[in-house]
């Protein structure tokens, strides 16, 4: 996704985001979807951005202590706020 936004092929960044979103719905790590939240909102994926806010919002017990989330809290309030 990165690659498609830093050579203008917005066609590209849709088919990462069509064959990336059901095998996340699948795992539903909301660990994994933690790491990702900072790249996806960069690159401005939207659909896979609120997929991985819907998984950790639904599990923010379990990554409420995660070094991720506490380093998050203080560089990315913004995504933060959205969870």
């Amino acid at each position: 996704m990165t690659a498609s936004n830093r050579y203008d092929v917005p066609r590209m960044k849709i088919l990462c985001e069509s064959m990336c979103e059901p095998p996340l719905i699948e795992l539903s790590n909301p660990k994994y979807c933690l790491n990702m939240l900072v790249d996806l909102k960069k690159n401005n994926c939207v659909n896979l951005f609120e997929t991985c806010i819907g998984i950790v919002s639904s599990h923010v017990h379990r990554v409420i202590d995660t070094p991720t989330f506490v380093l998050l809290s203080k560089t990315r309030p913004d995504i933060i706020e959205d969870i």
